[in-house]
């Protein structure tokens, strides 16, 4: 064993500080330490024996001197910083080593000698031989081939020393720990990961035991990313054999673990994969020898793979001539080769098989087998219920669309029996329209389901979901007590019925998709109930045999409310039209009423304009005389061919011609059907020998006034309802109107006339309501305004004061204002604003007017002046008519032809509004003298300037002064 010597002579080459640190530190670890501070000197100094000789850079050309020295001497190159490339030249040039002042500096850079020294007695020793002697070309190709390892970028490299500590590290190990743990055990680190430091330490204490480790250890780099390391150590001896520390070396396999990983993953996917798919794979040698049998082989055969390879080949499994071999050869592959095999209970499978040739261990054939029973099954239904589609896209009523439906099911669900029931909204009951076989074994396969019944086919329509009923007695109960079926499915059609499907099987060898309660396959009915006896199949299939006449059956129904809002459209179209018609009617006849002058041509001119242009049949217009029981023609048009002559029309309301009636009653009479019953009714007889097929009647009437009827008749039924009727009615109070109007002219006009007296006890009567309320006498003499809230009468009261009066007369619901225009000191004149209808009114719109009305609080004298021209009999009937307790006590013949011509002359000149002033001014006794009412007063109580009323009144003077004196045309 190399041992130290006792003082060794150490040279140290270099200028500056640190080679004179260099000769201090070893001087003080007790060895001769020489100086040379020049190349020179230091290569003149070497002709002096020295144990070891530490050259720092700062010699001129380090590299020459080292190769010099290095011939004779233990040569260490000392740099304070690190060079890489410094140090690969003066390695080459044979330098022992090239280290740093981290290597072996303490805290403050300062050579730690003592390890410097026994540093080199360890290299030197582990060549076997002094430090001196090292320097053969054996020991240098080592130590380069060594400095090659230790500084590969892709090897993490640690250099250890007896108690474990690095001393060394290569730039990847640098890299990883990202900071300077020289000195530091390697198994301290911290780039080690969770729990792999304690294994490192086991490593490092088995290398320094002289037995070589290795381990997978993980580490993390600076950037927090982790990596897999394979770790080893290897011990390194000293010249006795004893350990004088390890060499650690570890490589980057992180991606080759990841690639294992991923492939440990893979094959555990395979494996689970082969296990759990409903694909079957199998693969066999050339003589049809199974060679690899898939773990789910099972899932469509029920055998294992054991049983699987103890067959005679593959065709016992799938059958012979399932390919062609030539073909294979061929092509290579032959995929969706359809075949039907038998599994273990004996139930066929349809099967897709693709087929390959490989060449696996002893397999050449591969088989790939997938089971479409299912698919197969649901592709032939869904082909019949294509014909079933077609069919009901032709059905037109309820009992087609149950027939196709419950005939085809059968063969499309393979049940024994299948029937659709209709919802009766009449009797709340479920009927069975069709049922496949209407007898099963003899007995009816359905029968109907009342509205108090509570069974599955109740429950499935009520709820509006599918019901499964399994077991003979259960199904009994739903069917028919005798029924041979052992499973059944009810299931609801909207709001039509219920389609019901039953089989005689119901052995469970089937099985449902879910669990109890819920979805079907399709997804939009549910499935409420256990039933063993459904499978998905079946299930999705009847659901969509249900959905199908559903459509079918929404279809006739939307149909029909189709055709329903066509016709109804129709009927609308032609009312309207009709309407349209008759209004184009009331138009011509309003420009003719315009036109005529009397009563005679205004019905004429309905009657005509009614017939024209072939709009209706025959027109006319009558009038029942005075206490007379029959309906007298007055005017007619069209094509009658003596009906009027032939029929007479008695006021009598239980008659049915329609003009008789409508006298009776005054309400509009609508025939719509002449025919029914004619022969026995002379008068449908008469009209329907001429072809009239409908008619109606209207009223003559206005403002409580009748003036006759006016019956019309069409050529076809029903000619008119709807508009055409109210139309009519409305054309029969405006001929009325018309009628009314020229009455009135034709009583402006006459010199003549009747003057009725009245004695009216009716306490509802406007004038004695008035009295009543003020408790004093009310006069009214004839003077009305007419307002946009309803009338305004001016009245004269005595008994109390006229403030008082119209204060009272103020609180009556009818009355809306009134005004003082005089007062005295026991009455006066009032304006009171009147709602409602007042019979001075009612009469001055036909023509007669009241003069006079005296009232108190219990009754009233009325006096009306009827023009001749005007029908005394029907003012008197207004009267007596509008009053519960009045009469007739005087009446009277006059003749005031010069007063009527005024009255005539002046009402045509003058405005409303001059009448207003006039009226107001005369009865606030403007006129009077001394006048009661200034000018600016009535002009106040009217709501206009001083200025307008002057205006007004002087025109009504020049109109009656014109009147009175000038000519006519004045």
């Amino acid at each position: 064993m190399q041992t130290r010597p006792s003082r060794p002579r150490v040279l140290c080459a270099g200028s500056g500080s640190l080679a004179r640190a260099l000769t201090d530190a070893f001087a003080e670890f007790d060895c001769d330490a020489d100086h040379a501070t020049e190349a020179a000197s230091a290569r003149d100094a070497l002709g002096a024996e020295f144990d070891l000789v530490v050259a720092t850079p700062s010699l001129h050309d380090p590299a020459s001197f080292v190769g010099r020295a290095a011939a004779d001497s233990t040569v260490v190159v000392y740099d304070a910083g690190g060079d890489g490339a410094l140090a690969s030249r003066v390695l080459d040039a044979g330098a022992t080593d090239y280290v740093t002042v981290a290597d072996f500096g303490g805290e403050t850079g300062t050579p730690d000698v003592e390890r410097a020294l026994a540093a080199l007695e360890t290299r030197a020793l582990d060549h076997g031989e002094p430090a001196s002697q090292a320097d053969t070309p054996d020991t240098r190709s080592r130590a380069q081939w060594f400095d090659a390892i230790f500084r590969d970028d892709e090897t993490y490299a640690w250099v250890l020393d007896s108690d474990g500590r690095v001393t060394r590290r290569n730039d990847a190990a640098s890299r990883l720990s990202g900071a300077d743990h020289r000195h530091a055990p390697l198994a301290a680190l911290p780039h080690w990961a969770d729990g792999d430091a304690e294994a490192v330490g086991e490593l490092v204490d088995r290398a320094l035991a002289g037995e070589s480790a290795s381990a997978e250890v993980t580490a993390v780099r600076p950037d927090d990313e982790d990596v897999t390391l394979s770790l080893s150590l290897r011990p390194v001896e000293d010249a006795a054999g004893g350990p004088a520390g390890a060499v650690a070396q570890a490589a980057d396999i992180t991606e080759r673990v990841r690639l294992e990983e991923e492939l440990r993953a893979s094959e555990e996917l395979h494996r689970v994969t082969l296990n759990n798919m409903t694909d079957t794979v199998l693969m066999t040698d050339e003589d049809g020898e199974f060679t690899y049998v898939c773990p789910n082989v099972h899932f469509i055969f029920g055998y294992d793979a054991a049983q699987i390879h103890e067959m005679d080949g593959v065709e016992e499994l799938l059958g012979e001539n399932l390919y062609d071999p030539d073909r294979l050869d061929e092509e290579g592959v032959l995929t969706n080769i359809e075949c039907r095999a038998t599994d273990e209970a004996g139930e066929e499978h349809v099967l897709l098989i693709n087929v390959r040739e490989v060449s696996i261990q002893d397999g050449t054939v591969l088989y790939s087998c997938r089971d479409v029973t299912k698919r197969k099954r649901r592709e032939e239904a869904l082909t019949a219920l294509q014909g079933t589609a077609r069919d009901l896209l032709y059905a037109e009523s309820v009992g087609e669309v149950a027939h196709v439906v419950a005939g085809d099911a059968q063969d499309i669900l393979g049940a024994d029996a299948t029937a659709v029931y209709e919802f009766d909204e009449e009797t709340n009951a479920l009927d069975p329209v069709a049922a496949e076989p209407d007898r099963l074994r003899g007995e009816r396969v359905v029968r109907p389901v009342g509205a108090t019944a509570d069974n599955p086919v109740r429950r499935a329509f009520i709820d509006s979901t599918t019901r499964h009923v399994t077991g003979p007695d259960a199904v009994a109960d739903a069917l028919a007590p005798t029924t041979s079926l052992a499973a059944l499915a009810a299931v609801p059609l909207g709001s039509h019925g219920v389609f019901l499907a039953g089989f005689e099987d119901a052995s469970g060898n089937r099985t449902r998709s879910d669990d109890g309660e819920g979805r079907s396959p399709s997804g939009n009915r549910t499935w409420s109930d256990d039933a063993d006896a459904f499978d998905e199949v079946t299930e999705e299939l009847v659901d969509v045999v249900a959905s199908t006449a559903e459509a079918a059956l929404d279809r006739l129904e939307r149909e029909a409310t189709l055709h329903s809002k066509e016709r109804e459209l129709h009927a609308q179209n032609e009312r309207l039209t009709q309407a349209n018609r008759a209004n184009a009617i009331i138009r011509e006849i309003g420009q003719a009423l315009v036109r005529a002058e009397t009563r005679s041509e205004i019905e004429a001119a309905v009657c005509e304009r009614l017939t024209a242009d072939d709009r209706f049949a025959f027109a006319w217009v009558g009038s029942r005389p005075p206490k007379g029981e029959v309906v007298e023609p007055r005017a007619w048009a069209g094509d009658g061919d003596g009906y009027l002559d032939e029929v007479s029309f008695g006021v009598d309301a239980s008659r049915t011609d329609p003009a008789g009636v409508t006298a009776a009653t005054g309400a509009a009479t609508t025939v719509e059907r002449v025919r029914d019953g004619f022969r026995s009714v002379p008068w449908r007889r008469a009209a329907f020998s001429r072809g009239f097929q409908s008619a109606v009647s209207v009223p003559l009437a206005y403002d409580e006034f009748a003036y006759g009827v006016l019956t019309v008749y069409a050529t076809r039924p029903n000619a008119f309802e709807g508009d055409v009727a109210s139309v009519l009615a409305e054309l029969g109070e405006m001929v009325a109107s018309a009628v009314s109007a020229t009455e009135r002219k034709a009583a402006l006009l006459t010199q003549s006339g009747t003057r009725l007296r009245f004695e009216v006890a009716d306490g509802q009567f406007t004038a004695v309501r008035l009295a009543r309320a003020a408790d004093c006498r009310v006069v009214f003499e004839g003077g009305i305004a007419r307002t946009d809230d309803g009338t305004d009468v001016f009245v004269t009261v005595s008994g109390r004061p006229a403030t008082e009066v119209a204060a009272a007369v103020r609180e009556l619901a009818f009355v809306s204002q009134a005004t003082v225009m005089t007062e005295r000191a026991d009455g006066g004149v009032l304006r009171v604003g009147v709602t409602g209808s007042l019979l001075a009114v009612q009469l001055a719109n036909h023509g007669a007017v009241v003069q006079r009305i005296v009232a108190d609080a219990s009754d009233a004298t009325a006096v009306v002046d009827v023009p001749g021209g005007v029908g005394v009999q029907r003012t008197i009937g207004v009267v007596l008519d509008r009053f519960g307790d009045a009469e007739l006590v005087a009446r009277t013949e006059h003749t005031d032809g010069t007063l009527a011509d005024l009255r005539s002359t002046l009402l045509e000149r003058l405005t409303d509004r001059q009448v207003e002033v006039l009226q107001t001014a005369y009865y606030s006794g403007f006129f009077e003298s001394p006048r009661e009412r200034t000018g600016e007063e009535v002009a106040e109580t009217l709501d206009i300037s001083p200025a307008a009323f002057y205006e007004h009144n002087r025109a009504v003077q020049r109109t009656l002064f014109g009147a009175l004196f000038g000519d006519a045309e004045t």
